[in-house]
């Protein structure tokens, strides 16, 4: 390119578009257009370029129009400012601009600017002083930057026929088959076509170069060598993909493939989409006319002809192809595809060329052209995939053609002798019709109508069954005369079979049609001899047989009384009804949907949905729709209440699942039940409406307003003979809740029994409550009792009946409640269970009831057991690790409610733990809720303090951590080797981590004289921060799980002259202790988590400390309780101690999915599963990260 070929241009700011003509090599100059894009992403290029040359993209004309672009614009810009400057240029200018047009078709137009501006400075210093200064200020206001990355995004591979991509085309050629003997008697040979690709050579003409259909038989990755463009490569790819598989193996197909023997229809699709990717296709190597026809109507035309010597015409059958009234002469086309998949029709230079090689092959005749009379066509006529200048034409077929059309398509037209028409109208034309459609054009000449095969459905109402019963069948009735109109027919089966009689009278392809019809209507319709029932006929009448009925070639016989059916006026309405049983505690369920005057048992409405039916019928013809929500939810409450029972036979529902009843009693227009199920379960759920109980007289303290209706809840199951959970937070005064109930049954007296009826009407009102806690807190219920209702007799248990050698109802003898341990009461549990069975408990207390969480133990078996009116579970938390803990507490307070342990981890413990069904969460709350009393400090004892949550991180000293990282690494080698079989293993894989968790706060926990010298980080922690505590007034609580490490702390104490107090599991002065450190003696109290982590009032201290995590929770929040409770009037301080980068920071991580847990199903709020898993071990064990130097405190307040 030379300066001045740029003739002229234009630029459209709107679209973005530079246009304009540059003179080339030849006579006539070239057109380029350059588009730019609004906004220019990554990967994407600053410009796209069209020419009219041979290259065609991205081409040198294209950069000398945006160069002459720029460099116009900025001679117009210098004019302004320096109207007598002048520019020269040298004999390297050229050179430069070759250089710039080379790179500048793969850069932005900016980056070409920036190419030109600093190759304008470079030549200006050649020229005169005042153009060199004007090139140095050119020069200079290129930045550095700008120019160096210029010629980086310019830098290309030398140019050579491997980096430059060309355009492709598939050049087409049409092959004759020589003459040989069994040819002789064909009268014009057919063509085949065979194809080849080919590409642009440097010269502008169509070249091999190279290129075989070998080249494209790997990966579009292996073409990519072929120097095509990369559209034009992945195009050849599929193509070859699609026509390999044809090929003969006989033959080489490197060159030429073959096109005509391809089946598959994808070869139109890779045919028509040629043109989209900018690929020509030739004939010859040359450009030739192609186009691709739509599927045309085969017919036969039938046409009179005059006939020599008769009066009458004869007349010729001629197979045509039509599209509309274009038609073509199928015998001058010719095949496309093995299995005819369409034809060729060939005109112009493609004819020229079919007619060379057919003389060359020595064929003394060919097929005339059968795009001849296109020629002559005019536009409107055309049509619009036919132009003037078509060549080759190939057209597809809709569908395939069978034998006998196929046969008649590829012959030559057929004259029939005038004296043979009535012959073959009579034995000709009807098989002919059934082949293919036939036309003509001639008005005296009258197609007679020809009756086709019918397919009929017959069904029938009037043979035996029950109602809406339908018998159907199908088969063909074939007129014996299908021209004529007389009733006589061949009946023949739906569904032909090979060898059966008359098989020869099938018009195969009439019954595929047909056939095909009706099963786009009903997919898998019995053919067969079938019958339908209820629903299934009302479908078959309603929906089917309208449709069946527009299917040309359908009849539909209908014998007998057709059944009318009608949808219900009136919305179905659900009754739920309940009955006495002879199972203690268990009525009886049913529900029935009311239809109107009918009912039907929902059972049916199950079985229904069940088999996928939408609809339910009644025995009237009356339907209505079952996609209910309602029903929906009637069913998957039903299914929940028979899982949960574990057996089957009748629905049963048990007066402790008031939760499912509340929800079956939204759903239903009506319910039944009897006096015994309305006097237990339905005024529990209508509290509000009934007379609460009045606090007792004899109760020696003043109940908040939420410890008032907590006792109210428990006086009216206690009442109604119901079981149920007190779980308030800790410190809100479930205990003195628990002494009213108490006081309420004395105040009845003999009239108590009497109210909960049944077999236990007769019983001794006077049998006593019995309170079983954990052994420390003993002192504390019979010092409560006493101080808060002194009329009742109490009696504190706190030796077997062995030890105290004494029979136990003397010990308990006129009491009205008896408290004992836990391990006292699984002792002498046979002694309670007599007792119980000769008089039940008037009810059971269990306190801190986590103690039964386990249901496999003892105790849960005896307090399950126990014979008692009303069984209370009294506990803050409970649930502390997983969903069967509470199955456990309420198999105990409400046996009823969740029966089976099996089944309520089916349905609720693993759906819910896993995250597999959110439903279920929601579902257990609502079953809980009933029997489930639980406030938290934050809704009802607002009044209370402030409480700070602190998190104190704590580094480990140099040796302390060597020695936690020496373990580390053995101890997690030794459990991941485990974790195969995790609950085979889980005591040795809790073990170790037990170890890690010793050896985070203590390395002498593990092996006192190894590492006597090295110090605990969070005693030194004590040591610094304790005094000053102290000496400004405020009391210490100190918890560690671990007695060893209390211990420890004792001994940092006494070095340091604090006084303390101490308590674990072997103290045996718990009361005493507890009374010392109320009055002032000591401002430390030193407390083992599992042994004082509940049962205390501590509310004189206001300071906290939390030396060990431990991955539960509620144990840690318990301990915190003891001072964050009701009679606290100072603002609490809780510290967590954490030893930084240990297994500590893992477990606090863990500590948060258990808290979730909790809070999701008991406290209602969000959840994800928690369950201790390998994947949660294997994170427990991960390598500590560097210690973030001094310990840092993370504070949230207000908790």
């Amino acid at each position: 390119m030379r300066e001045g070929n740029v003739i002229r241009y234009t630029y459209d700011e709107q679209v973005r578009v530079l246009e304009g003509q540059v003179a080339g090599s030849g006579s006539a100059p070239y057109t380029a257009r350059v588009a730019f894009p609004a906004e220019v992403t990554a990967g994407s290029y600053a410009f796209s370029a069209t020419c009219s040359c041979p290259v065609a993209h991205n081409c040198k004309h294209a950069v000398a129009l945006m160069l002459t672009a720029i460099d116009r614009t900025a001679k117009a810009k210098r004019a302004m400012t320096a109207s007598s400057s002048t520019w020269k240029t040298t004999a390297s200018t050229d050179e430069k601009v070759q250089e710039i047009l080379e790179m500048a078709d793969t850069v932005g137009l900016q980056r070409a600017a920036d190419l030109l501006r600093e190759h304008r400075g470079e030549q200006a210093s050649a020229g005169t002083e005042e153009q060199a200064d004007a090139g140095a200020r050119a020069g200079q206001s290129l930045p550095a930057w700008r120019r160096s990355l210029a010629h980086s995004l310019a830098a290309r591979p030398s140019y050579d026929s491997r980096n430059h991509r060309v355009t492709g085309a598939l050049d087409v050629r049409l092959v004759v088959p020589g003459k040989y003997g069994w040819t002789k008697n064909i009268g014009a040979p057919r063509v085949s076509l065979e194809a080849r690709p080919l590409m642009m050579g440097a010269r502008g003409k169509w070249i091999k170069g190279g290129l075989s259909w070998e080249k494209f038989s790997g990966s579009a990755a292996g073409s990519a060598g072929t120097g095509l463009l990369p559209e034009h490569a992945a195009w050849f790819n599929e193509f070859y993909a699609v026509i390999r598989g044809s090929q003969s193996i006989y033959s080489s197909h490197r060159d030429w493939a073959s096109i005509s023997n391809v089946d598959s229809s994808l070869l139109w699709q890779m045919l028509e989409s040629a043109s989209e990717v900018g690929l020509s296709v030739l004939l010859d190597g040359k450009e030739t006319g192609l186009a691709i026809a739509s599927a045309p109507q085969v017919e036969l035309a039938l046409e009179p002809v005059p006939e020599r010597g008769s009066s009458a015409d004869a007349l010729r059958l001629t197979p045509l192809l039509r599209w509309g009234a274009y038609t073509l002469p199928a015998s001058f086309t010719h095949k496309l595809g093995s299995n005819r998949q369409g034809f060729i029709a060939l005109g112009g230079a493609a004819q020229e060329a079919y007619v060379k090689a057919a003389t060359a092959a020595r064929w003394d005749s060919t097929l005339p052209s059968a795009l001849a009379q296109a020629e002559d066509l005019a536009p409107a006529d055309r049509p619009s995939w036919l132009a003037a200048d078509s060549e080759l034409v190939l057209i597809p077929l809709a569908e395939p053609l069978d034998a006998v059309a196929e046969s008649l398509i590829s012959g030559e037209p057929v004259t029939v002798p005038a004296a043979d028409v009535p012959a073959f109208f009579a034995d000709y034309y009807p098989a002919l019709t059934r082949a293919l459609p036939i036309s003509t054009s001639s008005e005296e000449l009258e197609l007679p109508a020809v009756r086709m095969p019918t397919l009929v459905l017959s069904i029938a109402f009037d043979e035996p069954g029950p109602p809406f019963t339908a018998h159907t069948a199908w088969h063909w009735e074939y007129p014996v005369n299908p021209t004529g109109d007389d009733s006589d027919f061949l009946r023949l089966d739906a569904l032909g079979y090979p060898g059966e009689d008359r098989a020869d009278v099938r018009d195969t392809a009439h019954e595929y049609r047909v056939l095909k019809e009706v099963k786009k209507i009903r997919p898998g319709v019995p053919f067969t001899r079938h019958y339908t029932e209820n629903w299934g006929t009302r479908t078959l009448l309603e929906t089917y047989v309208p449709d069946y009925e527009q299917v040309e070639g359908v009849r539909v016989d209908i014998r007998g009384p057709k059944p009318e059916f009608r949808e219900l006026d009136e919305a179905p309405e659900i009754i739920v009804t309940v009955d006495d049983t002879r199972r203690r505690d268990w009525f009886g369920l049913g529900v029935a949907i009311k239809a109107g005057d009918w009912h039907v048992a929902f059972s049916e409405v199950v079985a229904a949905l069940a088999k996928g039916q939408t609809h339910l019928l009644l025995g009237n013809g009356q339907y209505f729709a079952l996609d209910r929500p309602e029903f929906m939810k009637l069913q998957e409450l039903l299914r929940e209440a028979a899982q949960l029972t574990d057996k089957t036979g009748p629905l049963e529902i048990n007066r402790h699942q008031v939760g499912l009843w509340e929800e079956l009693e939204e759903l239903a227009a009506e319910t039944q039940t009897v006096a015994a199920w309305d006097e237990q379960v339905s005024a529990l759920l209508n509290l509000d409406g009934r007379s609460p109980a009045e606090v007792p007289t004899g109760l020696q303290a003043t109940l908040r307003p939420y410890q008032v209706e907590g006792y109210q809840w428990l006086a009216f199951l206690w009442e109604h003979g119901l079981g149920g959970v007190l779980a308030d937070d800790m410190g809100l005064g479930k205990t003195l809740q628990t002494i009213a109930l108490f006081l309420h049954a004395q105040e009845k007296g003999q009239d108590a029994a009497g109210q909960l009826g049944g077999a236990e009407a007769g019983a001794d009102a006077s049998a006593p409550f019995l309170v079983v806690a954990p052994t420390s807190v003993v002192p504390n219920w019979v010092r409560e009792i006493k101080r808060f209702a002194p009329s009742l007799r109490v009696v504190g248990v706190e030796e077997s009946v062995r030890k105290s050698k004494q029979r136990l109802a003397d010990t308990i003898a006129s009491a009205d409640v008896v408290v004992t341990s836990y391990a006292l009461f699984r002792i002498d549990e046979e002694h309670y269970f007599d007792l119980g069975s000769q008089q039940p408990f008037e009810g059971l207390v269990l306190d801190e009831a986590q103690f039964v969480k386990n249901a496999k133990t003892k105790a849960h078996q005896a307090a399950r057991d126990l014979p008692a009116r009303v069984k209370i579970a009294v506990t803050g938390t409970p649930m502390e690790n997983n969903l069967m803990e509470l199955w456990s507490m309420f198999s105990i307070a409400a046996p009823g409610l969740f029966p089976s342990a099996r089944a309520f981890k089916d349905v609720y413990a693993t759906p819910i733990e896993s995250g597999e069904e959110t439903k279920a969460l929601g579902r257990l709350r609502r079953r809980i809720r009933p029997l489930m009393k639980r406030r938290t400090k934050e809704l009802v004892a607002a009044d209370l303090p402030e409480k700070t949550d602190m998190r104190i991180d704590v580094p480990l000293a140099p040796a302390h951590r060597r020695a936690y990282d020496t373990h580390l690494q053995r101890e997690r080698q030794k459990i991941l080797g485990l974790l195969e079989d995790i609950d085979k293993n889980r005591f040795t894989i809790f073990q170790s981590l037990t170890t890690l968790r010793r050896l985070a706060l203590d390395a002498t926990l593990i092996d006192a004289e190894r590492y006597a010298g090295v110090e605990s980080s969070k005693l030194d922690y004590l040591e610094q921060n304790l005094p000053e505590i102290i000496h400004d007034g405020h009391r210490a609580l100190i918890f560690s799980q671990f007695t060893g490490y209390l211990k420890k702390v004792a001994g940092r104490l006494s070095d340091m002259g604090i006084p303390f107090l101490y308590l674990d599991g072997s103290t045996r002065n718990r009361g005493e202790l507890l009374e010392e450190f109320e009055s002032g003696t000591a401002p430390v109290f030193l407390i083992s988590l599992k042994a004082g982590g509940f049962g205390l009032n501590l509310t004189s201290a206001d300071y906290c400390f939390i030396m060990d995590p431990w991955w539960n929770p509620a144990a840690e929040q318990q301990a915190v309780d003891r001072v964050h409770r009701i009679g606290q009037t100072k603002n609490v301080m809780v510290y967590r101690l954490v030893s930084a980068s240990t297994i500590e920071e893992k477990v606090m991580e863990l500590k948060e999915s258990k808290a979730a847990l909790f809070d999701a199903v008991v406290d209602e709020g969000a959840f994800f599963a928690s369950q201790l898993t390998a994947a949660q071990i294997r994170d427990l064990l991960a390598a500590p990260e560097p210690d973030a130097g001094q310990g840092t405190a993370s504070e949230k307040t207000g908790e």
